[in-house]
């Protein structure tokens, strides 16, 4: 193992330790790569920044000024930083475009040239920088945490065949993976190698178009040998389509091997299914729980008696769609360990509040963004809120007076967060 590539494990194990980061970037500066030590540091310098100011809507001219060197510094060096890494992926960097017959004519008439690198800075808080390409592409995102790629989203379906994974993983240090599944069984042999027990996330993407070879081949990734180092696992629907997953599918996680070592566990899923799945033994140690789709009251009673409710610190059940009486369930079992509850994007309305609080007490993170709770339901709340733990309060998007807004406020300062529903005063 080089020196580089000891920096790059070091880097992956301990995503969250700056030391580690800026060490590096020393070296990479001992070593002639001046830009992207200056691209980390600078990125560093922003995040610490922008948590200084968070909260604070409009940013300082420093943070400004930082994040416009930072986006020339890519636009300038990123196909050289980036380039090899694709390359080893089997990828171009950046990625053969075909520009629309306008834009063409737009640069005849102007003269202007086309900026490839920059147009693909999509995404630029707290650090992390996006990455966007085309969804029939290799590599479809990466997101570069404080100056290197830490997440990859791959497709199994794209033209190109992946080269080699364990190469790029010497370049980058990358822990996070999304897998777009498809029919594929050489794309994932190729991408089946022993580096991925680097990976702490897994998320495996479901399409519109499911077979049988595809829900093989996701069967074969749920039982894949190289994950040992896997916490979090999801398996979600590509794109913007709150589509649940098939019961194949589910199916299929129930029985992966993965479950016994996770943490946290992000899925969609269909009524039906969720009982079985939460009452698995293997899930049992489960930390961070989050489901997305269509629910009925009657999910949040299996919830509340699944296997891992004792251990549970995180629940997100945002975007279930959930209406009636179905805080109920939630509130009426010990949750000795809860810390974080998102209940956010259903009808939750004053009397779900009632039968909630109880929980409440407990909880160092709430959010029920997007309900029906008015100024009765979020007073109730905020009396019930111990202020020496609540860290962040979140009710965007409800229907609050002003004067309502005003208390919270000033009860709880940063730690409350509102944004008013268009048209509310």
């Amino acid at each position: 193992m080089t020196e580089r590539e000891a920096f790059i494990e070091a880097i992956a194990a301990n995503p969250a330790d700056d030391t580690v980061r800026l060490a590096f970037a020393d070296w990479l500066q001992e070593n002639g790569e001046e830009d992207r030590a200056e691209f980390v540091r600078l990125l560093h310098e922003l995040m610490t920044g922008q948590r200084e100011l968070e909260g604070i809507r409009q940013p300082s001219k420093h943070l400004l000024t930082l994040q416009n060197r930072i986006q020339k510094l890519f636009t300038s060096c990123g196909a050289t930083w980036l380039g090899p890494f694709y390359q080893a992926l089997g990828a171009e960097f950046p990625p053969a475009r075909r520009e629309p017959w306008s834009s063409r004519l737009w640069r005849r008439v102007t003269g202007s040239q086309t900026d490839q690198v920059g147009e693909l800075f999509k995404y630029l808080h707290f650090g992390r920088v996006c990455i966007e390409g085309r969804s029939d592409e290799l590599i479809r995102t990466l997101d570069l945490w404080s100056g290197f790629v830490s997440s990859l989203q791959i497709s199994l379906e794209a033209r190109l065949p992946i080269r080699d994974i364990a190469a790029a993983f010497r370049r980058e240090p990358v822990n996070s993976l999304r897998i777009a599944a498809a029919d594929n069984f050489d794309q994932w042999s190729r991408l089946n190698k022993p580096c991925l027990a680097r990976s702490e996330s897994l998320t495996v993407e479901m399409s519109n178009e499911r077979n049988r070879q595809t829900i093989k081949v996701v069967e074969d990734i749920l039982h894949g040998q190289h994950w040992s180092g896997l916490k979090h696992l999801g398996l979600w629907h590509a794109g913007n389509h709150f589509q649940p997953e098939s019961h194949e599918c589910i199916e299929q996680l129930a029985h992966s091997p993965l479950l016994s070592n996770i943490h946290s566990l992000s899925l969609m899923i269909e009524q039906p299914d969720i009982r079985p799945l939460t009452h698995l033994p293997q899930i049992a140690n489960l930390r961070r729980f989050r489901t997305c789709g269509r629910l009925t009251p009657e999910a949040t009673g299996a919830i509340a008696s699944a296997t891992f409710r004792p251990n549970l610190e995180e629940l997100n059940l945002s975007l279930g769609y959930l209406e009636g009486d179905w805080t109920r369930a939630l509130a009426a079992v010990v949750w000795p360990k809860l810390r974080s509850l998102d209940l956010g994007y259903n009808q939750l309305t004053d009397a779900g509040v009632r039968s909630l609080l109880p929980l409440v007490p407990r909880l160092t993170d709430l959010c029920l963004c997007s309900s029906n709770i008015t100024d009765t339901g979020a007073l109730a709340l905020a009396d019930a809120i111990d202020p020496e733990k609540m860290e962040n309060f979140w009710l965007n998007y409800n229907p609050l007076s002003l004067e309502t807004v005003d208390a919270l406020r000033a009860r709880f300062g940063e730690r409350f967060h509102f944004t008013a529903s268009t048209g509310s005063p």
